[in-house]
């Protein structure tokens, strides 16, 4: 079975190490890579990136520019150069399935699927449209989502909240399924001492480390959570927060850490690391926040479970699906820095808590977001469609 991927995001080799920007990326690459390695021959369309040195995988990656217009929604622009280009390799080989990555990437699959009569299978990644914090790109983004979701064949969401949000505004019950996301477990485990992982990525302190690793945007809940931390700093003066990604609001970080002077010493700020150091972080680390506003299902919350971390999220999209109170982490309201720095508090000063959790979360991921068992579920729709 030949497939064409299509999507704005895939992980990329640059001259400082492999790049995940985002957990959709490597959601996308880990069901590439699993199924190349089955047998099934994939083929990538994507972005192109200006730091890019080389590909990581060995099948073919096809990378074209976007328009970036100094704003966020510039990957919508995608979709001009990947249609382009998807016209052009469909019309040299032929491929079984077209599989593309959130809604810009499907609207390039609405237009090779009806003009190629391929079936196309579009994944959401999360929440897309209801994300857009701004009145215009929300309905530009709804608009395009619609288009995209009415057109595929086969829709799947990462989590069961999302299935039910889709379901709720488009209506599409007769083609849409949950397929969870997962994580490597050999890759992702606390077999890395904390010490050792600091070491390694030139952290230097003993103290607690709370972390949050993704992308800066404005959905994430970064202003809350460094609000939370700064209260939570002032009860607690031994712990340090780690932020690791970037992304096109890093100014909300910034500005935040330029007017609080005080706290910024405490606050420790990685660019996105190459993939492979990403369990040292976790590793590092002794808890692991999320505060979003919208999320599906957290690539990065089941990488810290599968790290043996508690976690501390918001009770948005599918982390309710991961986390489960009072056993593998705790949830909040989102938009609340004082419930944030009340767990965050509860869980520094309480380190059998810390532990019975993270170790409850492992046993969970272990058991429940297998990277087979998410392989299987796609390899059962593909033949689906192919009946």
């Amino acid at each position: 079975m030949r497939i064409l991927f299509v999507s704005t995001d895939f992980p990329y080799r640059s001259t400082a190490g492999t790049i995940t920007q985002g957990g959709g990326g490597a959601c996308i690459s880990q069901l590439a890579d699993g199924l190349n390695k089955r047998g099934y021959e994939i083929e990538v369309i994507t972005r192109t990136e200006r730091d890019l040195s080389d590909e990581i995988y060995d099948f073919p990656i096809h990378r074209t520019k976007y328009y970036n217009l100094g704003f966020r929604e510039s990957k919508i622009t995608h979709y001009l150069t990947a249609t382009k280009l998807a016209r052009e390799i469909v019309s040299d080989r032929h491929f079984d399935i077209i599989h593309t990555h959130n809604p810009v990437a499907g609207l390039t699959g609405c237009k090779i699927s009806k003009a190629f009569k391929i079936p196309h299978i579009m994944t959401l990644h999360g929440p897309w449209s209801s994300v857009r914090q701004r009145f215009y790109t929300r309905i530009l983004a709804r608009w395009i989502e619609g288009r995209a979701l009415a057109c595929a064949d086969l829709i799947t969401c990462d989590a069961k909240s999302l299935t039910q949000e889709v379901n709720s505004r488009y209506h599409h019950d007769e083609k849409v399924i949950t397929i969870p996301n997962a994580v490597d477990t050999h890759q992702f485990s606390p077999k890395i001492g904390r010490q050792e992982a600091r070491d390694k990525l030139g952290i230097k302190t003993d103290s607690l480390i709370i972390l949050y690793t993704g992308r800066f945007v404005e959905e994430k809940g970064l202003p809350y959570l460094l609000e939370a931390f700064d209260r939570h700093s002032k009860r607690v003066d031994d712990t340090y927060l780690l932020l690791v990604g970037g992304g096109f609001d890093e100014h909300l970080v910034s500005r935040w850490l330029s007017s609080h002077p005080s706290i910024s010493p405490r606050v420790i700020i990685f660019p996105y690391l190459p993939y492979s150091e990403m369990p040292l972080v976790y590793n590092a680390s002794d808890i692991f926040v999320l505060p979003s506003l919208a999320e599906g299902m957290s690539r990065s919350i089941m990488e810290a479970m599968a790290c043996g971390k508690p976690v501390i999220a918001t009770n948005v999209g599918g982390n309710s699906e991961l986390v489960t109170p009072k056993k593998t982490g705790i949830l909040v309201e989102p938009r609340s820095p004082e419930a944030l720095e009340y767990h965050l508090t509860l869980l520094t000063r309480n380190g059998n808590l810390r532990a019975n959790m993270g170790k409850k979360a492992r046993e969970f991921i272990m058991k429940h977001n297998t990277v087979d068992k998410r392989i299987n579920s796609f390899i059962e729709a593909y033949n689906h469609l192919l009946k």
